[in-house]
C-alpha cells in the first residue's frame, strides 16, 4: 500500500486555528509543533537578536550554524521578534492575542503576569482565547517558582530512578522523554479545550508541567507503591525489573538484539527457532516466574546461544516463529530503515538555506493522511511583515491601534 503524503499544514483538521507561541527549547515548541502539523497557523514570537535558546545549541549538532534541536521542533510556524521588556512589542504581542485562538507559553509561573500578558488579562481581552501554560514544577506548591529542565525533571518525578546501572548510579533516558510528553500533553488538552468552546463559546485556561507529566509516567510503578499491600511473589526482591523473561537484549554474533518473550507459547516457539529444546523442558524454566527466579543461569545460556549467529539470521528464525525482536539499530539505520520508509517517516522539506533538509514527521495519521507541516523552522524574525500585516483594520472595517514596531 502506498504512504500517502504528508498534509500540508493549511490541510489540517486544525485549519482555520490560530496559535501565538512564546515558548522556546522543548515542551512548549513540541506541543505547538503538533498543533502545526494538525493545521493550525502557529506564529513563534522570539527575543530579538538570539532568539529561541535552542538555535544557539551545539548538543547534539548544528546543521548550517542552526541547532539541530531547534529545526527538530519548529516546523510550520512563522517567527517574529518582539522585545517583551519594551511596551510597543508588548503591545503587538497583545495585538496578536486578541484575533488568537491558543496562547502557549513556558516561563515561570509568574513572567507573563509580570509583563502585563497573563491568562486572566489577555482572557478579557479575547473571551474565546485558550491560555497554555507549561512549567517546571506546576502553578502551585514549595516549588512552584523553580525552574526545570528534562534532566532537573527526570531526577525529580522518580523516572530515573528507575534507570540505574548496575552499580546504582541513575541515568537520564537520552531523548528528553519528560519534556517531549509534556508537550504532547499539552498539545492534546489544548486540542480538548478548543472542542469545548465549541460548546461553550469561550476558551479556557490549560496548565501542565514537566513534573507533573514525569510522574503521570510512573504509571504502573507507581500504583504498585500505593498500594496499601500488593500482592508479591516469594523472593520478590531477586526478581529483577523484567515483566517477562527473558525480555532483554543479547548480542548476536554482529550485534545486539532485544528479545521479547511475553508468554508461555512464545517461550516454546523461542527454544524451537533457537534449536534449545532443552531449555524449554528444563522444570526451572516451565513458567514466567520459575524463569525469573533462576534467570541467573538461564540468561548465560541464552547469551551463549544468540552469540552463534548473526542478526539477520536470527531475525529469519524468530519472525518465522512469531516471536517479538529486533535487532537494536543506530540512529542510521532505523532512518534507513525499509519500515521507515514505506510509512514514510522521513519526509523531504524546501529549505531556503539548508540544502537537502530532512525531518522526521509527526507519527499521527488522519483520515489516512499522514499529519507534517510541510513548512521548514523559521530564521529568526523571518515573517515579521507577514505577521503585522495580520494587525491591518479588522474585517468589519474599525481598525486597532497598530504600535510602533521596536528595532
Amino acid at each position: 500500500m502506498q504512504t500517502q503524503t504528508p498534509s500540508s499544514s493549511s490541510a489540517g483538521p486544525l485549519q482555520g486555528i490560530r496559535v501565538i507561541d512564546f515558548s522556546r527549547i522543548i515542551a512548549g515548541p513540541f506541543c505547538t509543533q503538533y498543533l502545526a502539523d494538525l493545521g493550525a497557523h502557529v506564529i513563534k514570537v522570539e527575543r530579538p537578536g538570539t532568539g529561541d535558546d535552542a538555535r544557539q545549541y551545539s548538543f547534539p549538532a548544528q546543521w548550517g550554524g542552526v541547532g539541530t534541536m531547534y529545526l527538530s521542533f519548529n516546523r510550520g510556524k512563522r517567527s517574529i521578534a518582539l522585545d517583551l521588556e519594551q511596551e510597543g512589542d508588548r503591545a503587538i504581542a497583545r495585538e496578536l492575542i486578541a484575533d488568537a485562538d491558543v496562547l502557549v507559553e513556558n516561563f515561570r509561573p509568574d513572567v507573563m503576569a509580570k509583563l502585563g500578558l497573563g491568562c486572566e488579562a489577555m482572557r478579557e481581552i479575547n473571551p474565546r482565547l485558550v491560555y497554555c501554560s507549561i512549567s517546571g514544577f506546576g502553578e502551585q506548591g514549595p516549588l512552584a517558582m523553580a525552574g526545570a529542565n528534562d534532566l532537573v525533571a527526570q531526577a525529580s518525578c522518580g523516572v530515573m530512578s528507575l534507570n540505574a546501572r548496575a552499580d546504582g548510579r541513575p541515568e537520564k533516558v537520552v531523548p528528553a522523554m519528560v519534556d517531549m510528553f509534556t508537550g504532547l500533553n499539552a498539545a492534546l488538552a489544548i486540542t480538548a479545550a478548543l472542542h469545548e468552546r465549541t460548546r461553550t463559546g469561550v476558551g479556557t485556561q490549560v496548565n501542565t508541567s514537566l513534573f507533573e507529566s514525569g510522574i503521570s509516567m510512573l504509571s504502573y510503578f507507581a500504583t504498585t507503591h500505593l498500594a496499601p499491600a500488593p500482592q508479591q511473589h516469594e523472593n520478590a526482591e531477586d526478581l529483577g525489573a523484567s515483566i517477562t523473561v527473558p525480555n532483554q537484549t543479547f548480542r548476536a554474533s554482529d550485534g545486539w538484539m532485544a528479545i521479547a518473550c511475553s508468554n508461555e507459547p512464545m517461550w516454546r516457539r523461542l527454544c524451537e527457532a533457537i534449536e534449545a529444546p532443552q531449555l524449554y523442558a528444563d522444570p526451572r524454566y516451565a513458567t514466567n516466574l520459575d524463569r525469573t527466579r533462576n534467570q541467573a543461569t538461564l540468561i548465560p545460556a541464552l547469551e551463549e546461544v544468540f552469540a552463534r549467529r548473526t542478526r539477520v539470521d536470527w531475525a529469519q528464525r524468530l519472525e518465522q516463529a512469531k516471536v517479538s525482536h529486533s535487532s537494536v539499530l543506530s540512529v542510521g539505520e532505523v532512518l534507513s530503515h525499509p519500515q521507515t520508509e514505506a510509512l514514510g517517516m522521513v519526509v523531504p522539506i524546501a529549505h531556503p538555506q539548508l540544502e537537502g533538509f530532512r525531518m522526521v514527521r509527526s507519527p499521527l495519521r488522519i483520515g489516512g493522511r499522514a499529519m507534517a507541516a510541510m513548512v521548514p523552522p523559521p530564521g529568526l524574525d523571518e515573517h515579521r511583515t507577514e505577521i503585522l500585516a495580520l494587525l491591518e483594520p479588522r474585517l468589519d472595517g474599525t481598525t486597532r491601534t497598530n504600535p510602533k514596531t521596536t528595532q
